[in-house]
């Protein structure tokens, strides 16, 4: 194989040295016959570096030729550029001037190629953006099996980093059908595949035909299905919209397990039988401890979440139990008018309500007056400025002493802790609020 970088390195070594005994700036043409050696210098590097390859330098007995030969062959290698370097009257110091330039530039655009590649996918064509979606592959799959308890299992690799934004794929090899998904967490989310899958009668429990089909079929035969990651997305990448455009793509490709366009939540989590203890109003306040500002960064709209919130988060999980959820609430500041919701991963929450309020913002690239979503959304995507979001006081009942229960109102469930907060803080559109509904029925309120 080509060690073109230990090639180039030593090129630039002896052309940034100089010429032995002559000032860095001398021309090619003042070279004196006393530097033939420098042909069989440069003539060993390339052998070293290239062997067998066609791109070989000739040994020459002129100097010069040679010295051109080494920039040349470097332009060809990486990325063509306009410039030419092919007089032999210009100084070399002027040559590794314009060889620096070069390599600046193609640094450059090596890095706005990463970010345009996927960023502007959605300005592509019909036809651009089916082939890119339906070209992804997992590079890697991992086997779905029974452990000896007889419980279903993932086998993930322990090495697999869990806080990034992905896409993942579950295929069922034998029937050729895929159920394809969004996360943050991709270990916390197929946890809780793994609970769903493995809890006595699930399948009966769920009214979706396609879900019911999944859970009957990975039940049934688990070696018949494997998992992999399509893709993970970039910081800057909606992980709601490419969920969906898989979705589309895959779809016209594959059967699938998805009984909806994606990007609507609905994620699988265990039935929720945590008791929780909301403080009641009068004995201590039911407000956040701690507002997170939204703002515009760009044409983008994102929380100003403070470094180490997402530990925090993890670490306040790991004190309560997995299944913990934050009621949280999304503030116009300077007024009472607030939006309530539930989730188990706040950063992720707060970024999809950026996301969606993108859909609602004329200045973003996303911009869609038809795209569905509740009222808090354009409120957002309005003046994000003035919109924070903060986490609300809960705790696990259990967890408390129990003479010091009679100071709280213990609701089983999230969703009870949804409808009760919603009213408590009169959120509702009715109420000048942003909650289109009185909560409890999934992971955002639409408008119907």
């Amino acid at each position: 194989m080509l060690n073109i970088n230990g090639f180039f390195n030593s090129c630039n070594l002896y052309l940034n040295d100089g010429l032995p005994g002559k000032e860095n700036d001398s021309s090619l043409s003042n070279v004196s016959e006393d530097y033939t050696s420098i042909p069989s210098r440069i003539k060993c590097v390339v052998d070293n570096s290239l062997n067998n390859s066609d791109d070989f330098l000739k040994t020459e007995t002129n100097t010069e030729r040679n010295i051109v030969e080494v920039f040349s062959l470097k332009r060809r290698l990486l990325v063509p550029q306009k410039r030419e370097i092919n007089s032999l009257t210009e100084p070399l110091s002027k040559r590794r001037q314009l060889l620096r330039e070069e390599e600046e530039s193609i640094e450059l655009k090596s890095v706005e190629s990463v970010a345009e590649t996927t960023a502007s996918i959605f300005d592509k064509t019909e036809a651009e953006q089916s082939r890119f979606f339906t070209n992804q592959e997992p590079k890697e799959w991992f086997s779905v099996y029974r452990d000896g308890e007889q419980k279903i299992q993932f086998a993930l690799p322990f090495d697999l980093q869990d806080d990034q934004c992905l896409i993942y794929v579950i295929k069922n090899e034998v029937k050729k059908c895929l159920l394809i998904g969004e996360t943050g967490g991709v270990r916390g989310r197929f946890a809780k595949y793994t609970s769903w899958i493995n809890q006595k009668g699930s399948e009966d429990r769920v009214k979706s035909i396609r879900k019911k089909a999944f859970l009957t079929d990975i039940k049934e035969h688990p070696e018949h299905f494997k998992v992999g990651i399509l893709y993970v997305l970039r910081p800057q990448e909606d992980p709601k919209r490419f969920e969906k455009a898989f979705i589309k793509y895959q779809g016209q490709v594959w059967d699938l397990y998805n009984d909806n366009g994606g990007g609507g939540g609905g994620r699988p989590h265990r039935d929720d039988d945590l008791v929780y203890a909301v403080p009641k109003p009068g004995t201590a306040p039911y407000t956040p401890e701690k507002y997170y500002r939204y703002k515009r960064e760009g044409v983008n709209i994102r929380p100003q979440f403070s470094p180490g919130f997402k530990d925090r988060v993890r670490k306040s999980k790991r004190r309560r139990r997995r299944s913990f959820s934050f009621p949280y609430v999304i503030r116009k500041l300077d007024t009472s008018s607030c939006y309530v919701g539930v989730t188990n991963d706040p950063e992720r929450r707060a970024l999809e309500h950026a996301y969606e309020a993108e859909y609602k913002d004329p200045l973003n690239e996303k911009y869609d007056p038809t795209h569905g979503g509740g009222y808090i959304h354009p409120a957002l995507a309005e003046d994000p400025e003035t919109f924070a979001i903060g986490l609300l006081p809960v705790q696990v009942a259990e967890d408390i002493e129990p003479e010091r229960l009679s100071d709280f109102v213990l609701l089983q469930g999230r969703a009870e802790v949804e409808r009760y907060t919603i009213r408590l803080k009169e959120s509702l559109v009715t109420q000048q609020g942003f909650n289109c509904n009185g909560g409890g029925g999934g992971p955002c309120a639409h408008v119907s």
